[in-house]
């Protein structure tokens, strides 16, 4: 399900909570496993450690403009997503 942020019209794929969490948990377990060489060569911010529930954070808010994710709609013919767009994922339960 394709999801519109209503603030700015950024569009996002919706994916549940449980799902998010696990992605989650699974990057944090993988980058654990790099050397801090990998980490600098990857990752532009290069974080030490990343923290679960700032990662979780990130899934309820709009990739462009912050919006919250109870400010979305499902898309509409009107939205005109083009595509082959890049889409960042939200939460949509």
């Amino acid at each position: 399900m394709i999801l519109i942020c209503n603030s700015c019209g950024w569009a996002h794929f919706g994916l549940s909570k449980e799902v998010a969490r696990k992605s989650i948990k699974e990057f944090i377990e993988y980058y654990g496993t790099l050397t801090p060489e990998q980490k600098e060569s990857y990752y532009v911010n290069r974080q030490e450690n990343y923290i679960e529930e700032d990662l979780y954070r990130k899934y309820e808010l709009c990739f462009n403009c912050g919006g919250s994710r109870e400010d979305f709609h499902i898309e509409t013919e009107e939205d005109k997503v083009p595509a082959g767009v890049t889409l960042q994922p939200i939460i949509n339960n």
